[in-house]
């Protein structure tokens, strides 16, 4: 992330050197006074409208100001072309200058972003609409395109993720390291499914991460399975979670067989 309070300053200093005042420079810019305050003591950034207006009133450069020739070009960019092009930029640039754009700026650029390219979209998803960032990573998931799911999963709906997600495990790409991430973002049903089929491939220590989330008939069931298979030690991360009725029996079988 670029200074802001680095930003803050030049903007206080180009101000005095111009002999304004912060009001006088407000007015100038069809703004409050408190919002020039923040943006030289650092705590927010102008939007790149007035970014461009400020380098106007101070004879200066969009780059002079900010002092980053990457982010500047950006900014001058979406003020020429009210948009960004996502593959001319990098990672940190585009997590620079997305928080500046309006809503119409970002709604323009994503039409053409590269739907493989998973920084791009992990840059963008925080400005999006939940159902906007679902259709995205489907559209990339079925294009075979690299998908950070995790770090999309904060961004979608349950239902966006889960239809991901269900999709995923019938391919039958789901690896345990995923769930517990996904787990707090993902719909009950769906967690239920996806951990009773890692659970099948690599026993019960695969799903304790995920108990929490999980229903407990679903523990229940896997109680039972274990049960049967004699495994009463793998049973006692189980009980916590399962259900009350469920669980003293359980616990009675486990100390029989002690």
């Amino acid at each position: 992330m670029f200074d802001m309070l680095k930003v803050g300053k030049k903007i206080a200093s180009l101000r005095k050197d111009k002999n304004m005042t912060q009001l006088e420079l407000a007015d100038k810019l069809g703004i409050s006074y408190q919002a020039v305050s923040n943006w030289e003591r650092g705590e927010s950034m102008p939007d790149i409208s007035k970014l461009g207006e400020l380098a106007e009133i101070f004879e200066t450069t969009i780059d002079q100001i900010l002092d980053y020739k990457p982010l500047a070009s950006a900014v001058e960019e979406v003020i020429r072309d009210q948009k960004i092009d996502a593959t001319k930029h990098d990672s940190k640039t585009l997590s620079d200058v997305i928080p500046m754009m309006k809503p119409k700026e970002i709604e323009s650029s994503i039409k053409d972003i590269p739907i493989d390219d998973p920084r791009v979209l992990l840059s963008f998803a925080p400005f999006l609409d939940e159902e906007e960032v679902d259709e995205l990573a489907y559209e990339a998931y079925e294009k075979n395109a690299s998908l950070e799911l995790i770090g999309l999963a904060p961004f979608m709906s349950e239902k966006g993720l889960s239809k991901i997600a269900l999709a995923m495990l019938k391919k039958d790409q789901v690896e345990s390291h995923m769930l517990p991430a996904l787990a707090p973002f993902l719909d009950e049903d769906t967690l239920d499914v996806l951990a009773t089929s890692i659970y099948q491939k690599h026993g019960t220590h695969s799903i304790i991460p995920l108990l929490p989330f999980l229903s407990s008939d679903v523990v229940d069931h896997l109680v039972k399975l274990e049960v049967e298979k004699g495994n009463y030690d793998s049973i006692k991360p189980l009980l916590p979670f399962a259900n009350h009725s469920f669980k003293k029996k359980a616990k009675k079988t486990d100390e029989d067989n002690d």
